[in-house]
């Protein structure tokens, strides 16, 4: 990632619990901001001076040979053991000592058998338009926006597949030609990103502001899971979770994509049917409505409610799965829904009659 910045804290961290080889049971890692760094006599490697999560001050050092290793691309897995972590960078190490062995501060040096660094932390990583700087966690995938204070306003999750996603028993990426991968890689990388980080962090500080004391971190997540296949076609479902304007709520857009399972070529998803966009509409909302009791719903205009989805239907919502088509509308999408609406359709013979026969999924994986 770029850094645009010119003054960065750096600060490291991660969760991993260990188990105790001597108890079998696990046990919570010491984990600690280092405050210095320096070489004692009888040590090969550095001793390090940390301050841990319950605020208690003590040292400690990696046995020769002990496992070092840093996810973070600022450091290497050896600048564990030569003392490459500056005392002037802010790090946060986890350790695969127990941390309920630390009752209080310390000069007694704790020997360690691993060492790990994740994370690493940038101050006034983003300048908010009233001038509010926001510093930012970030560990190689997922980032976590915050205050000064420590406020966490958004985390934002890496995006996952569709080459690195398995659901179940599902074929997956791996069922494409060797050389469809790439043509299906570059589909995804030329889209991108379906949501724009800064204005949703800009938007969570807004709601941060409006009601300080019941604002919680909000979240983002963009994935790509393997939905249905045949012998002819391998389809996938994008779905984006981003904060509601309630700002606690989190809402979804949920996209589906066809792709030749031999070209990796993306198909349309109005060419999966052997009619018009208009005739295959209006066969699935047939069979849509034909099962559904609108005297429970708050539909009050059955046929203006027809008409909004007609008008709002695009390709990309259709999701095909092996057992049933989905077809999802996002929040917005249609004027009399707040929030996202799907649709689903089991393939019935009427709808097999509107599609080509390599279209339809086989319905067992």
């Amino acid at each position: 990632m770029k850094k645009l910045i010119s003054l960065m804290v750096f600060m490291l961290s991660i969760t991993v619990i260990f188990t105790a080889c001597s108890s079998g049971r696990s046990y919570p890692n010491l984990v600690g901001v280092v405050q210095a760094v320096e070489f004692a006599e009888q040590y090969k490697n550095p001793v390090y001076t940390i301050t841990t999560d319950s605020n208690c001050t003590v040292k400690v050092v990696m046995k020769d040979g002990a496992v070092a290793f840093s996810w973070v691309d600022k450091w290497d897995d050896a600048a564990l053991v030569t003392g490459g972590l500056s005392e002037f960078d802010k790090v946060k190490i986890i350790t695969d000592y127990d941390a309920r062995k630390v009752k209080k501060s310390s000069d007694e040096i704790i020997v360690v058998d691993a060492m790990w660094i994740n994370e690493v932390f940038y101050a006034d990583a983003k300048i908010l338009a009233d001038g509010t700087a926001v510093g930012m966690w970030d560990d190689g995938f997922n980032v976590i926006y915050q205050l000064g204070d420590g406020t966490e306003l958004i985390r934002i999750n890496g995006s996952s597949g569709p080459d690195n996603v398995y659901v179940g028993n599902r074929l997956s990426f791996d069922s494409f030609n060797e050389e469809a991968k790439p043509v299906v890689l570059q589909y995804y990388n030329d889209r991108g990103l379906l949501y724009d980080a800064d204005a949703l962090l800009e938007q969570a500080y807004q709601w941060y502001k409006k009601d300080k004391e019941n604002f919680g971190t909000k979240y983002v997540d963009q994935s790509v899971s393997p939905s249905a296949s045949n012998e002819n076609i391998m389809c996938f479902l994008t779905t984006v979770t981003l904060p509601h304007t309630n700002g606690n709520m989190g809402q979804e857009i949920r996209l589906g994509e066809i792709f030749d399972i031999k070209t990796g070529n993306h198909i349309n998803g109005f060419d999966i049917f052997n009619c018009t966009p208009e005739k295959a509409i209006d066969v699935i909302l047939d069979q849509t409505f034909s099962d559904v009791d609108f005297n429970t719903t708050n539909i009050e205009d059955v046929d203006k409610f027809r008409a909004e989805i007609k008008a709002a239907f695009k390709p990309e919502y259709i999701v095909l799965w092996n057992e049933s088509m989905e077809i999802s509308f996002p929040a917005g999408s249609l004027p009399t829904e707040d929030h996202c609406y799907i649709v689903g359709i089991e393939y019935t013979d009427e709808i097999k009659a509107i599609m080509h026969p390599w279209a339809i999924p086989d319905t067992e994986w």
